[in-house]
């Protein structure tokens, strides 16, 4: 399947009520030809993700991941985006937490995200 943009009442859900209300980071576009968006937030040297990926057909896929750091996870991550060749050190897990299936109504997707942000917050 091959991935596409993401719909635009999901990423005001995302941007407003996940980002905005909770304090946490948002990521466009991390993977390689693919047009996801991501909320991440950090807990001690792990580094937290909720990926959104959207497909053709139109529903989303959900995946929380974590970066596991051995040591300064924040200052190695920043080393890998800023320092050419730099490698990523972390360990990375992934769960998959379920699937947007459309029509979905704009309440009905702050339910889902809020629901899978609480999933993901149970997961380390």
């Amino acid at each position: 399947m091959q991935p596409v943009e993401v719909p635009p009442d999901l990423n005001a859900v995302i941007v407003a009520a996940a980002a905005q209300r909770r304090n946490l980071f948002i990521a466009r576009d991390t993977h390689y030809d693919a047009f996801n968006i991501e909320l991440r937030w950090w807990i001690g040297n792990h580094l937290h993700r909720l990926d959104f990926q959207p497909f053709p057909e139109g529903q989303v896929v959900v995946k929380k991941l974590i970066d596991i750091f051995p040591v300064a996870g924040r200052l190695l991550y920043w080393a890998r985006n800023a320092i050419p060749m730099f490698p990523y050190l972390a360990k990375t897990e992934s769960t998959d937490l379920g699937t947007l299936t459309p029509p979905f109504t704009k309440l009905e997707l702050e339910e889902a995200v809020d629901g899978f942000l609480a999933r993901a917050a149970n997961i380390t």
